[in-house]
């Protein structure tokens, strides 16, 4: 496996700073508005904003940040259950030291869609070492018009760990099937980190995104039988055992606490129905889109949850999927087989097109509706969060096959070009939404 020269580092660079430009771009006028307005909006936005500053409290008090008495007092509540953004947290907190809690969160936030995109882009470049094709898969996941409608919840947006675990397994098989006699430690810590990390963000990111991490493992080991030897064997059991022991002392207390409680049952909200994909917001531009806003509120009007979480795929996505589908076969099963899974799954349990339900219709969902790690996810259109990463990757090899038949430099880099801003036109939600912060004074 030939490792990256100055050449290639350096266009990773460029890239880099192309995703950090472009995402100031998708997220105007948040960079205008750093230290006036929060990122995003709505009610979940609030309770963010007040773990963010209850996480700090705790851990400056030296209190259980697990409980707390400013909720239900006298008596106080567990917040063992509760959504806190780790990850978020910990960038966020030496931050807001020097520049204010506001301004640290509007950071935070756009970091993590930079990295959610260029962390996309190298796992796309370690597996089509075409530059153009992994930035157009990059540009898919990074500015997925379902991820950045999440706004108003800080951890959930958090993906980009999901394509670095991909990248080191990747590397790993790699690695195994050129030189096996080598064991390599920086590729079994990285692995186990990445992991550990989409669970300590939130543990519903490690649930939805379990079947594009096994199906990739499963996929690699079918298809590198050099791989399939001793060496890798323990590399993954080793990381494997390395990411649990990292996950324990944050995901022990939300177990021990899910046996002990009084009602289990309460974790679990039945939003099954409400939480359903509308098949044809698939195909309606986002509301969130200033171009087509106009145009298309009338149709959301008639969607549920699809009116603030738009899951549209984009024309030039499919178009460019269809293409990797046709030409890059033997490539793209893998990928077609997770699109069409987390698909059908994000439907839900009852078919709705345009508002209206078809009960009739059996729905593969239910199938699987009542399994206690499906319960956790909540709403089956959060599955469209990593809906992103297989079509991002089926784009990518479309991508490169065009490229491929392209002979003039500056007809390919212009083919890179056009492809590249229809596809950021077709995502762009500006202006994105910003709130004014109205936390009382008391609280600060």
């Amino acid at each position: 496996m030939p490792e990256p020269d100055r050449t290639t580092w350096r266009n990773h660079l460029v890239i880099f700073i192309l995703f950090v430009a472009l995402t100031l771009l998708m997220t105007w006028p948040v960079i205008a508005r750093l230290g006036t307005h929060l990122a995003g909006g709505r009610d979940d936005l609030w309770v963010h904003q007040w773990t963010f500053w209850w996480i700090r409290e705790a851990l400056r008090l030296g209190q259980n940040p697990f409980f707390t008495s400013y909720l239900y007092a006298p008596v106080g509540a567990s917040l063992t259950s509760h959504n806190i953004a780790w990850f978020n947290i910990a960038l966020w907190l030496p931050l807001q030291a020097f520049l204010g809690r506001v301004p640290a969160y509007n950071l935070v936030f756009l970091a993590v869609i930079i990295l959610n995109g260029f962390c996309m882009y190298l796992f796309a470049w370690e597996v089509f070492r075409s530059h153009g094709a992994a930035l157009i898969s990059g540009l898919i996941f990074g500015f997925w018009p379902y991820t950045l409608s999440h706004y108003d919840h800080a951890n959930i947006m958090v993906v980009f760990w999901v394509p670095l675990t991909l990248l080191f397994i990747h590397k790993l098989f790699e690695h195994n099937a050129d030189e096996p006699q080598y064991f390599q430690w920086w590729l079994v810590l990285g692995s186990a980190l990445s992991l550990a990390m989409i669970g300590i963000t939130r543990w519903q990111l490690l649930i939805m995104s379990s079947p594009i991490l096994v199906g990739y493992t499963l996929y690699l080991l079918w298809s590198r039988p050099a791989a399939r030897n001793r060496t890798m064997l323990l590399e993954m059991l080793i990381a494997s055992g390395i990411a649990l022991a990292i996950m324990v002392p944050l995901g022990a207390p939300l177990v021990i606490d899910q046996f002990m409680r009084e009602f289990p049952q309460d974790v679990f909200l039945d939003e099954a129905v409400w939480g359903r994909t509308d098949l044809l917001a698939y195909f309606v531009p986002s509301i969130h889109n200033s171009i087509w806003q106009a145009r298309v509120a009338p149709v959301y009007e008639n969607f549920i949850v699809n009116q603030f979480y738009t899951p549209f795929l984009g024309f030039t996505t499919l178009f460019l999927s269809a293409i990797g589908v046709i030409r890059r076969w033997r490539q793209t099963w893998i990928w077609l087989v997770l699109a069409l899974f987390y698909f059908v799954l994000a439907l839900g349990p009852e078919l709705a097109i345009n508002g209206r339900a078809y009960p009739a219709i059996p729905m593969p969902y239910r199938l699987v509706e009542d399994f206690f790690v499906l319960r956790l996810i909540r709403r089956p259109d959060r599955l469209n969060l990593f809906l992103s990463l297989p079509l991002a990757m089926l784009a990518g090899w479309g991508m490169q096959s065009l490229l491929a038949t392209i002979s003039n430099t500056n007809g390919r880099r212009l083919a890179l070009f056009t492809t590249a801003l229809l596809i950021v036109l077709a995502y762009l939600p500006v202006p994105f939404a910003t709130t004014q912060p109205k936390t009382p004074e008391w609280l600060l």
